[in-house]
């Protein structure tokens, strides 16, 4: 599939000047918003049906997996303004035991939760946050390299969070699941503290229309961000 991704440009800026992103400032003039240039990159992203079980965690840094949730995914359901809180609870708590069973571990804390609706405009791929659209992108791990990388501050009125924006490269792999099903799960790693200081078991992810055509069956995603521990070995 061809499609088009918005990277974050690599500037020299950026060797001096810590790029940064302010969130929720409504009144600051929009100069100050941010210093974060993006270029837009056609990519050909692969299709992983039919080849699902050859993706694993720690060789790509995603896998695929079936799984029917026994709890009600209408999106009403998770909408902030009125979300269902015993829905949305026992979905949390369901996902939790998915992730023990799949990734063989005792402990696993839910630490945030979000819904992913479809957005008609660029995408900018950061490593741990985008906008869904029609296919969900994801390059395997091995094709990531530190340089790769480059982390934006994040700026809320309450605090200062950091994001990964990776920058293009020619040699990116990357795939996507064709006609996902809600019964269709990705896990993707966004950090792992085997591997502290490096940065190739992050996987930059994204979502994308394809060239040439609309969203008519418009992406709409739950995600869960897991905090998952096991014994060092």
């Amino acid at each position: 599939m061809h499609t088009k991704l918005t990277f974050l440009e690599d500037l020299p800026l950026y060797d001096e000047e810590k790029p940064f992103r302010f969130v929720g400032f409504p009144n600051l003039p929009s100069e100050w918003q941010s210093n974060c240039t993006y270029v837009d990159k056609k990519v050909v992203v692969s299709d992983a049906r039919g080849r699902e079980k050859e993706f694993v965690l720690d060789d790509y840094g995603f896998k695929f997996i079936k799984h029917k949730s026994s709890c009600d995914l209408n999106m009403s359901e998770f909408d902030i303004t009125g979300k269902n809180e015993q829905n949305l609870a026992a979905y949390l708590e369901e996902s939790l035991r998915l992730a023990q069973k799949e990734l063989g571990v005792e402990r696993v804390i839910c630490f945030d939760w979000r819904i992913r609706k479809n957005l008609d405009k660029p995408v900018v791929i950061p490593a741990d946050e985008s906008e869904n659209f029609r296919h969900y992108t994801i390059p395997p791990a091995a094709n990531i390299h530190c340089e790769d990388l480059t982390e934006v501050d994040k700026v809320l009125p309450e605090k200062v969070e950091y994001t990964l924006f990776s920058k293009y490269r020619n040699y990116h792999k990357w795939y996507m699941l064709s006609d996902q099903q809600p019964d269709e799960a990705i896990f993707f790693v966004t950090w792992d503290s085997r591997n502290f200081d490096e940065c190739s078991n992050v996987p930059p992810h994204g979502a994308c229309l394809e060239i040439g055509k609309g969203s008519s069956s418009p992406r709409e995603s739950i995600e869960v961000r897991l905090l998952v521990m096991s014994p060092v070995l």
